[in-house]
């Protein structure tokens, strides 16, 4: 006869809530250049951007997009000239911080200038997705950003990045508090 051991727990179990903290996004510094140069044919060209995600999400997914230029206004109000690659990230396992890699697509939105972009990675757990703050967080603390200044040039050798504005991370906010915390309130 086989016999086990168990044990019988006859109270009430306390867990504790699950904590949601803040993306952050990293370099990842076997892939990371912060100015990068794209030559030749610019309308086939399309770079991989990748970072190092570190987050813990309490079962809510991330959302990560590509906003061009964020920070100079477009002709339709919104402080970037356009995202792509927006997709969505899977949430850490409940209580745990996860760690990972995440890799958008990005291309030049116009095939044939010789110019310098702004490229930010753009994450958070809920964007407000109303326009024009379309992009903006919903908790202004529930975000992470990092940029890279792309130029676009025919020849690598004569790329140039001093139209850039090159400035540090974290440098541009659009999303007013005010505006960000009447949204949640709606949201909420």
């Amino acid at each position: 006869m086989t016999t086990t051991n168990a044990c019988l727990v006859l109270g009430d179990a306390d867990f504790e809530e699950p904590v949601r903290e803040p993306p952050v996004l990293t370099r990842d510094p076997a892939k990371f250049e912060r100015l990068v140069p794209v030559d030749g044919q610019f309308d086939r060209a399309s770079i991989s951007l990748t970072a190092i995600l570190r987050s813990r999400d309490a079962g809510q997914p991330l959302q990560a997009t590509l906003l061009t230029n964020y920070g100079d206004l477009s002709p339709g109000g919104q402080p970037w000239d356009g995202n792509q690659s927006s997709r969505p990230i899977e949430p850490s396992p409940l209580g745990t911080e996860a760690v990972r890699p995440i890799t958008l697509e990005w291309s030049p939105p116009d095939p044939n200038a010789e110019t310098c972009y702004r490229v930010s990675m753009v994450v958070s757990h809920q964007f407000a997705q109303q326009d024009p703050l379309f992009w903006c967080p919903v908790d202004p603390t529930d975000v992470a950003r990092l940029t890279w200044y792309v130029a676009t040039c025919v020849d690598r050798a004569e790329c140039s990045f001093d139209d850039c504005g090159v400035e540090p991370d974290g440098g541009f906010t659009y999303c007013p508090d005010d505006v960000i915390g009447a949204l949640a309130e709606d949201d909420g």
